[in-house]
């Protein structure tokens, strides 16, 4: 009869460990998701959400540079939905004050 050896405990890498929803060491990318984020103020997404798709498209691509991809998933959401959020806005601010 064999016994089955103990597996070894798997050594955590500094990627694998979530600190922060921020991704540090990017700073397009924590632009970008600070502007979405305050952009979903009512209002403020008129001004927020392009800043926030041009520093997601920084981010993005600087986050492709990087060996570990710090931001990738930040600058893409931001890069996709910040012009939305403009869109919205801009929207819901015509149908309230422009008629």
């Amino acid at each position: 009869m064999t016994s089955n050896p103990t597996p070894k405990k798997r050594k955590l890498r500094k990627s694998e460990i979530p600190f922060s929803f921020l991704p540090i060491g990017n700073p397009p990318a924590v632009g970008a998701y600070l502007c979405f984020l305050f952009g979903l103020i009512p209002s403020f997404g008129v001004i927020l959400g392009p800043f926030a798709a041009l520093l997601g498209i920084f981010g993005f691509l600087k986050a492709r540079k990087m060996d570990p991809p710090i931001g990738l998933g930040h600058g893409f959401v931001c890069m996709v939905f910040g012009p939305f959020q403009f869109v919205c806005h801009t929207l819901g601010l015509y149908l309230l004050l422009g008629r």
